[in-house]
């Protein structure tokens, strides 16, 4: 069965379709069409990745438009498969065959739309155990050597879950044990005196990171957090006090007596525009670029992340 991108559904004849890799109902349809015909899917290979990019991203829409043929007609497809299964949990095989995803040697071009394709496939097993997902990622400009590489993986059930073809070598991710005493010193990229953001900037973390650079680099922090703190005259009234915002309070107090320079926002994490703004009046204020992010914004207490599993059996 083969599947084409287009503008509408369509089914083209025996075993080919045609859809719209935007429309979530289409991947509905198409798997209602094959399973009329009395076929049940074992293998899907997924090519709409195995090109060259289109374009430069240059906005957040481009970025958006060009995750329908990877990450959203993954998202589309796999949602449609879990409601046409009901209870039927036979295995499916998804393999992604892709170009510029895997960032293998220092030469290779990564392409930020691809990329993204990577934790959906490692997300998909966890929630649907009986869709097996591997990605595989092919010099583009090799097609005469990658159609057997397919074949190969074809016939590979079980095994790694992420594949590199270069240079006729096939690489599997992993991890590898490292002797640090043995790896030559480095220094460290933070710079003296630069401005850094950090999001969670009063929290535990954040607050200790905050210290660190302000004592050792002489920073100036952009600090990020949900909690608004008090105008600067009504700070008296909070000492000796209890709860957040007195905590918060006492936290960017001892901050601001450490050296360097402290700047503390309210903001929300995913608000782009908020963000924009802080950044940019925090640049023209100290005549500077940002050096740096810190995204500590989840990085609270432990125990709200972390739980005893031990009980829930």
């Amino acid at each position: 069965v083969t599947v084409e991108a287009g503008d509408a559904f369509a089914s083209l004849g025996a075993g080919r379709y045609r859809l719209d890799p935007k429309r979530p109902e289409h991947y509905r349809q198409l798997l209602a069409s094959i399973r009329a015909t009395g076929v049940a899917i074992e293998q899907i290979l997924h090519l709409w990745t195995y090109r060259e990019s289109a374009a430069e991203i240059t906005s957040v829409e481009m970025l958006r438009d060009a995750q329908y043929p990877g990450l959203f007609s993954l998202l589309f497809l796999v949602q449609a498969m879990v409601e046409a299964k009901g209870e039927d949990e036979r295995p499916v095989q998804l393999q992604v065959f892709g170009s510029h995803t895997q960032t293998v040697s220092v030469g290779d071009h990564c392409t930020g739309e691809h990329a993204t394709i990577i934790g959906m496939l490692k997300t998909i097993p966890l929630e649907t155990p009986w869709l097996a997902c591997r990605h595989v990622d092919l010099e583009v400009d090799r097609p005469a050597a990658n159609a057997p590489r397919v074949l190969r993986e074809l016939g590979i059930v079980r095994g790694e879950d992420e594949i590199a073809y270069r240079d006729g070598r096939r690489l599997a991710w992993g991890l590898t044990r490292v002797d640090l005493r043995a790896c030559a010193p480095v220094g460290t990229p933070l710079k003296h005196g630069g401005i850094y953001l950090i999001t969670g900037g009063l929290g535990g973390i954040g607050a200790a990171l905050a210290k660190m650079l302000l004592k050792q680099y002489q920073a100036r922090l952009i600090l990020i957090g949900m909690t608004p703190l008090p105008p600067r005259a009504e700070w008296a009234a909070y000492a000796g006090r209890e709860g957040k915002v007195a905590e918060r309070l006492r936290v960017y107090r001892e901050l601001e007596s450490l050296g360097g320079a402290v700047i503390y926002r309210p903001a929300d994490v995913a608000d782009l525009t908020a963000l924009q703004e802080v950044v940019a009046g925090a640049e023209a204020h100290w005549n500077d670029r940002l050096a740096g992010v810190f995204h500590l914004a989840s990085a609270g207490d432990p125990a709200l992340h972390w739980q005893d599993m031990d009980r829930y059996r």
